[in-house]
């Protein structure tokens, strides 16, 4: 393998768009081409474009940039987008959204009034890494997955085996927590990818009658949800290394504005905003990674295996949905991680040179409801910690039981 010189490596802290940019800056200082920025890009965002997309978008970038030197702000925006879309949503914002205008920029007019609104809350306001614990010495290659989901944070309510609201929610995290940090020295782990499967928050979309069920509405289930997860995360740094992936979309946290059906805006979903806020706020915990994803799954590599995670609302299909998936997006899929059914199965599909090819199903956090009683589904809310080894792939599942 061929080892990259530290100038064209992408340095720690340097976003997608800062390495784009060098990279293309000094293509003749570096004694690069365009070909060779294309597969430095590409190894770092698992896309597979050509050399002319970067090239392009390095010359747009460029002709902006210039003409930013000779204009205002404000000529700059009018030169990207639309001046009378742009204007309707800016008059939108500060009438909040009281003038009847265009219905289409009225909702992208909510949207960003709504990210701008959240990203003021946390900037500048980064959560301080915690006093980080030495980690152990390890030769071997092995990784580890955490798994879990469907917290449906806000939720509140009484059924044959389980008892839920915000409380037990967050003594549930702690017991995760505690068996978390007890697997990581039992495994002697020094790095663990976190998979959290998305419906963390129950949301308010679905039906009439979910309200019956609610602690609190949705912006407070988003708000005190995202801060106690940045927390745990934070608090978990001090043991391990951490790369979290956040499935961005899920079926209870899918916003559906103007009596839209599910799935007619899937990247209307306050999973980003989750998302995001943990990406912003532990900026300055070196120990912790958090890429964002711009559609509905996560993809990861872990020993040499490929992973995908989704939330699985939308497969009809589950034992065929790695063999889908891996012909719709053209790559082998080794590992499928799956939330939203409410309980754990591990099903093997399929095999590959070294591993056994695997749809992984994660339980709840929250458990069983009265939902799952009259169908008689329910399990007991669980989180699961996957081993892995390079050459053998998945050769421990280890299950946490939370209530």
């Amino acid at each position: 393998m061929t080892t990259l010189s530290p100038t064209l490596q992408r340095n720690q802290g340097e976003t997608i768009k800062a390495y784009k940019i060098r990279l293309c800056k000094n293509k003749d200082t570096y004694g690069i081409n365009w070909n060779t920025i294309a597969n430095l890009i590409n190894s770092e965002t698992g896309d597979s474009f050509g050399e002319s997309k970067y090239r392009k978008w390095y010359a747009n970038y460029i002709e902006g940039f210039e003409d930013g030197i000779k204009n205002s702000a404000d000529e700059v925006t009018s030169n990207i987008e639309d001046k009378t879309y742009t204007l309707q949503k800016e008059r939108i914002k500060n009438q909040t959204l009281g003038v009847h205008i265009n219905r289409i920029a009225r909702e992208d007019a909510r949207k960003e009034l709504l990210i701008e609104e959240f990203t003021r809350a946390v900037k500048d306001n980064s959560l301080q890494p915690p006093e980080f614990l030495s980690l152990p010495y390890s030769t071997s290659v092995k990784g580890a997955v955490l798994g879990f989901g469907d917290v449906h944070f806000g939720k509140i309510f009484e059924s044959i085996n389980n008892n839920y609201d915000e409380e037990e929610a967050r003594l549930r995290l702690s017991e995760l927590f505690i068996q978390t940090v007890n697997k990581i020295k039992q495994e002697n782990l020094t790095h663990i990818h976190i998979v959290n499967g998305a419906d963390n928050v129950e949301g308010i979309g679905l039906r009439a009658s979910q309200l019956m069920s609610l602690q609190f509405g949705l912006m407070d289930q988003v708000i005190r949800y995202q801060r106690l997860m940045v927390e745990w995360l934070n608090r978990l740094s001090a043991h391990v290394k951490i790369t979290y992936h956040h499935v961005p979309s899920s079926n209870h946290t899918e916003i559906r504005p103007l009596g839209t059906k599910a799935g007619q805006f899937p990247k209307e979903d306050v999973e980003r905003l989750i998302a995001t806020y943990i990406h912003d706020m532990l900026a300055n915990n070196p120990r912790i990674e958090v890429p964002l994803y711009k559609d509905d799954y996560a993809r990861f590599e872990i020993c040499g295996y490929r992973f995908y995670a989704k939330h699985g609302h939308q497969i009809k299909n589950v034992k065929g949905a790695l063999k889908d998936l891996s012909m719709l997006h053209r790559e082998f899929i080794d590992y499928l991680i799956l939330s939203h059914f409410h309980h754990a199965e591990e099903i093997t599909v399929g095999e590959g040179e070294t591993n056994d090819c695997e749809i992984i199903i994660l339980p709840s956090v929250m458990g069983s409801d009265k939902f799952s009683d009259r169908l008689m589904t329910g399990a007991k809310a669980a989180a699961k910690m996957l081993i892995f080894e390079e050459g053998k792939g998945k050769v421990t599942s280890h299950t946490l039981k939370l209530n």
